[in-house]
């Protein structure tokens, strides 16, 4: 129990830490991929699997408010196409294939990269060349759970942040509170 307990005092030093560093800037990444979901585009996520189908999931679904699913995808999980794509190009070329494919001007390409992943520094690498917004969130160093938490700390305040910006800018989307009488 005592080495549980110094697990998640080391995931919360380092959530603190990473916050501290970062939250201004995810606070803006969220309220640009609002506008890029607002204009009709999607999100497309890649990297750390855990955490890009959970920000997907949030989406497609909702996170804190009622509204509409948003368009996002994380393009790993058609496990036909990762299985060709990695028999006839390789690894590193699994993400990048499919952003080639599926990617549209004006999209939003987000990348969880813990540690070397060849396969979502090439896609990014890809997406920027296209002239895609992109963001990555990078943890080098950190084990991969420690990683992970934070990632989905981090996908969390996009995704809170996207809802705040949609309810600013897209109020039509969002269901009128109730209106209680007395």
């Amino acid at each position: 129990m005592a080495e549980l307990s110094e697990r998640i005092k080391t995931s919360l030093a380092a959530q603190e830490q990473y916050l501290n560093l970062h939250l201004q800037g995810l606070k803006r990444a969220g309220a640009n991929l609002a506008g890029v979901l607002a204009r009709g585009n999607k999100l497309l996520t890649l990297g750390c699997p855990t955490v890009a189908q959970h920000m997907v999931a949030e989406l497609t679904g909702r996170f804190v408010q009622e509204r509409p699913g948003l368009p996002a995808i994380f393009i790993g999980e058609n496990a036909s196409a990762v299985t060709s794509i990695l028999n006839d190009y390789g690894r590193d070329r699994i993400y990048a294939r499919q952003l080639m494919a599926l990617a549209n001007r004006g999209d939003f390409v987000l990348g969880f990269m813990a540690g070397v992943d060849h396969a979502a520094q090439d896609g990014i690498e890809l997406a920027q060349r296209e002239g895609l917004e992109t963001l990555v969130l990078e943890i080098p160093g950190a084990e991969e759970w420690v990683a992970v938490e934070i990632f989905l700390t981090a996908a969390h305040i996009l995704t809170e942040e996207v809802e705040a910006e949609l309810r600013r800018t897209q109020p039509d989307w969002f269901p009128a509170p109730a209106v209680v009488k007395a």
